[in-house]
């Protein structure tokens, strides 16, 4: 299902994205609109007062790491982050959010280093199906040991002269690219290479996952369990459906 994101900056949307499941639900962000936290115009809107309080969260998970997520949303807990993955100059934040009526939504925020502070281009994010928080499922009932949740780009704002070139050449890194994955209970650590090398993504409690890149070239994914031992094939975190 092809959506619409949100540009955090006020303006003019340049991020698109897409769901596995058609429960989520997408808004243009709308400038100046200004909802207390945890209230929406509507269920699964989407609006621009995330930019604040994101923004913020996010460059706190990227400075000081991923903290101890409670067992569930609540009225205390209503922002909750769930994953992060920094590569190179590039980065993402997945958080859970308690709706206002209760209700589990996920927000996602993708940043890039502008001159050593983390910038956000943009972000989406929608109703979700399940508690964001529950411990993760096994491989049986999840499908496989990762599975894929959503997907979705947004264009940089970097000047052209600071576009990296990531062995690609510098037109290829306009966009920044994201996945979200669930990995299953026997999954222990998740390896994604790509053309920058190999980096290691540990598996909270709940699976929750987010994967960033910049360019065309989309890293590949593969699980292992706690034994170090692969269990499962590897998949291109741009391929989706699996």
């Amino acid at each position: 299902m092809q959506t619409n994101a949100y540009s955090l900056s006020g303006g003019a949307s340049t991020c698109v994205a897409s769901r596995r499941s058609p429960a989520a639900r997408w808004s243009r962000v709308r400038r100046g609109a200004a909802p207390p936290p945890g209230g929406r115009g509507g269920p699964g809107d989407i609006v621009a007062f995330v930019a604040h309080d994101l923004i913020a969260a996010g460059r706190r998970v990227l400075a000081e790491g991923l903290p101890d997520p409670p067992a569930r949303l609540s009225r205390r807990h209503r922002l909750v982050a769930l994953a992060a993955d920094v590569d190179g100059d590039a980065a993402a934040v997945l958080f859970a959010r308690r709706g206002v009526n209760g209700q589990p939504c996920f927000e996602l925020v993708l940043f890039e280093d502008h001159g050593g502070v983390w910038e956000s281009p943009g972000g989406a994010g929608g109703i979700a199906e399940d508690d964001l928080l529950a411990d993760r499922p096994p491989a049986v009932v999840l499908g496989a040991p990762l599975r894929w949740e959503g997907d979705g780009s947004c264009r940089t704002k970097l000047p052209r002269n600071r576009r990296p070139w990531h062995g690609l050449g510098p037109a290829r890194g306009r966009w920044l690219h994201y996945a979200q994955v669930r990995a299953a209970a026997e999954t222990g650590e998740v390896r994604v290479r790509n053309v920058r090398g190999e980096r290691i993504l540990a598996v909270p409690r709940h699976g929750q996952l987010v994967v960033v890149w910049r360019g065309r070239a989309a890293p590949w994914l593969t699980a292992w369990s706690d034994r170090a031992v692969r269990i499962g094939p590897e998949v291109s975190a741009a391929s989706g459906g699996w």
